[in-house]
């Protein structure tokens, strides 16, 4: 999933996508590519998604837009668990959206999704979470991480790319109680600026292996972006996917 500050030429390039209207939660657990834009920011989702769930879990993705178009929301989750939690944490994720379509502030989202993660854990369930708020008048991009690997992020202006997380030793704000232990739950925020881009992706792209026994890792995930720094990024987003090296 991969976000960015360009202009409408890119997005005509890769127009396969129905779209995100006002008002909607779009997403799930879906194969493909999408594309849409929102004021202030362009969207490529690639997804390899089946649509019958694997043994254990898998992802799924959501994305919404409020009645002005000011505020688009992410969710990237990796879900743990049999087919029915799966169902259930996937369905809640939607509602979670839903009800908050038109908050410009995280932090009730937070609350819920923190509320369903609890509940899903004593069902013998988990998900790591990454969900992104994007409010276009300030061009502030808003980010809680519970236990997910950090998004990547692009800066046009010093044409490099970074993990978007809390510098270590630094407080990223107050996890809710009783959800994930102290620590594994980040809060940021950052302001993009034009061609400024955000990659999210799922667990399973750090987790392969690099040919010689080794994982990729964030670092190794990070590297392969740089790599392809000079990609747009509608392509990026289906090369990063696509590269099993």
């Amino acid at each position: 999933m991969s976000t960015h500050l360009t202009s409408e030429d890119d997005l005509r390039a890769m127009s396969d996508g129905e779209g995100l209207h006002c008002l909607e939660v779009s997403g799930g657990r879906t194969a493909g590519s999408q594309a849409f834009s929102r004021p202030g920011l362009d969207v490529w989702i690639e997804s390899q998604a089946g649509t019958q769930v694997e043994a254990g879990g898998g992802e799924v993705h959501f994305a919404s837009s409020c009645a002005s178009g000011r505020i688009t929301r992410l969710l990237l989750a990796d879900i743990s668990g049999d087919a029915s939690i799966f169902s259930q944490m996937a369905a809640n994720l939607r509602d979670v959206l839903k009800r908050n379509v038109n908050s410009m502030r995280q932090a009730r989202c937070i609350r819920e999704l923190s509320r369903d993660l609890h509940a899903a854990a004593d069902s013998g369930g988990f998900a790591s979470t990454l969900i992104g708020t994007y409010f276009a008048p300030t061009r502030s991009f808003t980010l809680c991480n519970v236990v997910h690997p950090p998004p990547l992020v692009y800066r046009a202006a010093t044409q490099q790319w970074s993990l978007l997380q809390t510098p270590p030793g630094e407080s990223s704000g107050e996890a809710p109680a009783g959800v994930v232990p102290e620590g594994e739950y980040q809060q940021l925020q950052t302001r993009l600026a034009i061609n400024d881009c955000i990659v999210l992706y799922s667990n399973s792209l750090v987790e392969r292996s690099t040919g010689q026994g080794n994982y990729r890792g964030t670092h190794g995930f990070l590297r392969l972006a740089e790599q392809h720094a000079k990609l747009p990024p509608h392509r990026l987003a289906k090369t990063l996917l696509d590269d099993h090296a």
